[in-house]
């Protein structure tokens, strides 16, 4: 394993973007990720969906949290980790083999959502690693 960083884990104090869209801004990045943690509790943690619906609404909470963008670094790392963890619960697995063998499709599936919300690439691309 690596060195880490001296600020891993530290939320971001800068405002920064992807382009011309910044990210959420730093004061703002607790009350943000409340909302989107109160928005999947609200939807049960998406107990209950198909594949399909799962991948759909993943695809939706990866792109809100990808918004957020609360670290300097491993943004896009803590996104697919949380995307396993909520897959679990609900009888899915993510395979990460297939999600990182193409980090450039996740990359641009993660920036079309970003900076236009349509999430169908996304979620496609959760469906395929989804088993």
């Amino acid at each position: 394993m690596g060195d880490l960083y001296e600020w891993a884990g530290e939320l971001r104090q800068y405002t920064t973007g992807r382009g011309e869209i910044p990210f959420c801004r730093p004061e703002f990045i607790v009350s943000f990720y409340g909302d989107v943690w109160r928005k999947l509790k609200n939807e049960q943690f998406l107990r209950d969906l198909s594949r399909e619906q799962f991948a759909e609404r993943s695809a939706y909470f990866c792109r809100e949290l990808n918004a957020v963008h609360p670290f300097i670094e491993g943004n896009g790392r803590i996104t697919r980790l949380f995307l396993q963890d909520l897959a679990a619960p609900n009888g899915y697995s993510v395979s990460m083999k297939i999600l990182e063998a193409d980090k450039g499709a996740w990359y641009a599936a993660m920036k079309t959502a970003f900076e236009t919300t349509d999430t169908r690439l996304l979620a496609t691309l959760i469906l395929s690693a989804l088993t």
